[in-house]
């Protein structure tokens, strides 16, 4: 796995059941004073390096900044964050696109595809459409099979939810919130939405140490089907936001916009994180378990389709992984052409000027 342990972590896009999701816009508004720099480029044009280099220099070290890779190769990165700054590099071409709203004004359009000989990537043209044409199925595939491994844990959840007593799941979740949230002074009620954890080529993947890195008091939700945990979530995410607190809404990556796995308040030091087989949470100040809220017997008259549902969503997962290695081998094939095309030492002046613009703004 590669090592982020410099700064948090977090996955700004994942293929889920819905298909693939971004909360990129999510981390800025132009209103804020936020500077965006969008690379546009093709695969192996050098925008992860140019990443790689942002990451590396001083002001981004420590929980002062995200590094975001990308799900699809998690050796490779998708974007920079300095919140303390409000500048975000981001890597805006296809699946994650970013298109501007207020260009110019807040999102700056950095066109690596100048440093490229479009000549010869027009000769090319067969074989990085075939590379083209074979990673878009693989990655329709893996699709598939994350959407079908979401139906069976969703018809788990169902079965929870009945079991559930919903009127003790707020009833705690209120309480628990007026216990770590009153006084609290209220911030702008910034919420920045993004993924701890997705199914990559390298399996599933869960920044955890992210949790502890911003937030040293974890309330673990213990929640292997995901219905105490999503009811006691959302009353505490609008709880938070009754308060004008800024936070960080952790998505699944099966459901994605549908279910909240984490909150993150790292203002308070505090966050309340769904832990289960597929993301355990390993340290925690306290620890919840979903079966306070739940009827025993009726889950245990589902106990052979809980069981059932839950390894087949495994391994459909663990095929979606397989599908996602695949189509990395076909982008690597796409990086081939694209990086024989490129003129590195332009690219690398590009990235110089670009790297110093943001020195430069951080310093000021």
């Amino acid at each position: 796995m590669p090592d982020y342990s410099g700064a948090p972590a977090v996955f700004l896009g994942a293929i889920t059941a819905k298909g693939f999701i971004s909360t990129a816009e999510s981390v800025y508004s132009a209103g804020d004073g936020w500077r965006v720099y969008i690379l546009k480029g093709g695969p192996g044009s050098g925008k992860s390096t140019l990443l790689g280099r942002a990451a590396a220099a001083p002001y981004a070290s420590g929980a002062r900044a995200f590094r975001v890779p990308c799900a699809s190769d998690p050796h490779s990165l998708d974007a920079i964050i300095l919140p303390g700054h409000r500048i975000m590099l981001a890597d805006g071409t296809a699946p994650h696109v970013l298109e501007p709203k207020h260009v110019g004004m807040c999102e700056n359009l950095i066109n690596v595809g100048d440093c490229w000989d479009s000549e010869a990537l027009r000769n090319s043209a067969p074989g990085i459409m075939a590379a083209m044409g074979r990673n878009a199925a693989q990655h329709e595939r893996a699709a598939r099979y994350i959407a079908a491994a979401g139906a069976l844990l969703a018809d788990n959840y169902r079965l929870a939810l009945e079991a559930t007593d919903s009127a003790k799941v707020v009833k705690f979740a209120t309480a628990l919130a007026g216990r770590e949230l009153s006084g609290a002074a209220p911030g702008e009620g910034k919420e920045m939405r993004c993924f701890l954890s997705a199914v990559t080529p390298l399996g599933p993947l869960f920044f955890e140490d992210t949790i502890y890195q911003l937030c040293p008091k974890v309330y673990a939700l213990e929640d292997e089907y995901g219905a105490v945990a999503r009811m006691a979530l959302a009353t505490l995410r609008a709880k938070c936001l009754e308060r004008k607190l800024d936070i960080i809404t952790c998505l699944c990556p099966l459901f994605g916009e549908e279910k909240v796995d984490h909150i993150l308040i790292p203002s308070l030091g505090v966050a309340f994180c769904t832990s289960n087989r597929r993301h355990p949470v390993r340290a925690a100040l306290r620890r919840v378990h979903a079966r306070r809220f739940t009827d025993a017997q009726a889950m245990h008259a589902h106990k052979q389709r809980l069981s059932f549902n839950r390894r087949a969503a495994g391994d459909l997962l663990s095929g979606a992984s397989d599908i996602l290695r695949e189509a990395k081998a076909s982008h690597d094939e796409l990086e081939q052409y694209y990086t024989a095309a490129m003129d590195f030492a332009k690219a690398d002046e590009l990235a110089d000027k670009l790297l110093a613009r943001v020195s430069a703004q951080i310093e000021n």
